[in-house]
């Protein structure tokens, strides 16, 4: 019953149309060794030891938001409310797995990018992992004027959709490539 529940749910899924990915890249940024911050375009983001010593080498920086969409939470509500708790756990799974596709996807599209300048690129990390506040959302949204994405922040700056993610990507000719940490 739960693998053509998931089956089911995946079929139904099929024709979602709001997934979204975007991102930005900034050449003016400065690292504060002493802080282990990055300002970008003059806002200062403490992104703490791990993160800072992933990308400090970058020449260049990416923000990007992906999201796996409103469909998929009305529908993952709908479910709730209908005390539906295994279609809502199934959603809750394929809306994670859509999201973190999405942000896969677009990190292999800024490394293409990057390597055909003969640069690499860091991991991708986010606020609120590897000691960096959650707050800087705030900050780091206002990077995305348009929010092609359509992913707004709660109070306590969590994004609506729940299943949306958002981050950074160092960008440069230095060596990245390090076991994540965190």
């Amino acid at each position: 019953p739960v693998y053509s529940l998931i089956e089911s749910s995946l079929e139904a899924l099929s024709d979602i149309n709001d997934i979204r990915a975007e991102y930005r890249v900034f050449e003016n940024i400065d690292f504060d060794k002493a802080e282990k911050s990055i300002t970008v375009n003059e806002e200062i983001f403490t992104i703490k030891n791990i993160i800072f010593s992933q990308i400090k080498s970058a020449t260049e920086v990416a923000f990007f938001i992906t999201t796996a969409g409103a469909t998929l939470e009305q529908l993952t509500r709908e479910a709730r409310r209908r005390d539906d708790l295994l279609q809502e756990y199934v959603y809750d799974i394929i809306g994670s797995e859509i999201a973190e596709t999405a942000a896969s996807g677009l990190e292999d599209h800024l490394r293409e990018e990057a390597l055909k300048e003969g640069k690499n690129i860091s991991m991708r990390f986010s606020p609120g992992y590897c000691g960096w506040e959650l707050t800087d959302q705030k900050k780091f949204f206002s990077f995305f004027p348009g929010n092609y994405c359509g992913v707004t922040l709660t109070e306590s700056c969590l994004m609506r959709p729940v299943k949306s993610v958002s981050g950074i990507i160092g960008i440069g000719t230095g060596s990245f490539r390090k076991t994540y940490r965190c």
